[in-house]
């Protein structure tokens, strides 16, 4: 069920969309509505592009607030719910660029997993004991015990 997840930074995209539809800037509203399609390449490239999107529109958001605040000070009218409101998108469209760090979107888009090197440092270390190949040097095999392998034989 992790394409459940891909369904926030759709959303995302298509809320970005509206709001350059209504600021009639058309090419940025049909790039915000197309960039969803990238869901459709399982490459890295493909996510960091759309993740890029989602934090410049997250910018794009508090760009609008200030602007929409300022607006609404200079004429008197309240602006709180505006603000609050708007912040809210902000952040939403800000986190809908982080559902890729679920382990199956990690996979499924071949992203490096996160601590990765951390694994691989620990994996060494208790390598050398468990003999699972990436130890230093000592030739054991994956899930072969010392005195073992073929070269005891």
């Amino acid at each position: 069920m992790a394409w459940v997840r891909l369904i926030l930074p759709v959303l995302a995209c298509v809320l970005l969309a509206a709001h350059f539809y209504r600021a009639q800037q058309l090419p940025l509203a049909l790039l915000c509505a197309l960039l969803p399609l990238l869901l459709a390449v399982p490459r890295a490239w493909a996510v960091r592009v759309l993740q890029v999107a989602l934090v410049l529109g997250a910018i794009e958001w508090l760009r609008t607030l200030a602007a929409f605040s300022a607006e609404r000070i200079a004429m008197g009218q309240p602006y709180l719910r505006l603000t609050l409101i708007l912040l809210a998108v902000a952040a939403f469209t800000a986190a809908s660029a982080l559902v890729f760090r679920h382990e199956r979107l990690r996979r499924r888009y071949r992203l490096g997993g996160l601590g990765d090197d951390v694994g691989d440092e620990v994996g060494d270390e208790v390598g050398n004991e468990v003999g699972n190949g990436r130890g230093k040097g000592r030739g054991y095999k994956r899930g072969e015990a010392q005195g073992t392998g073929a070269a005891s034989r």
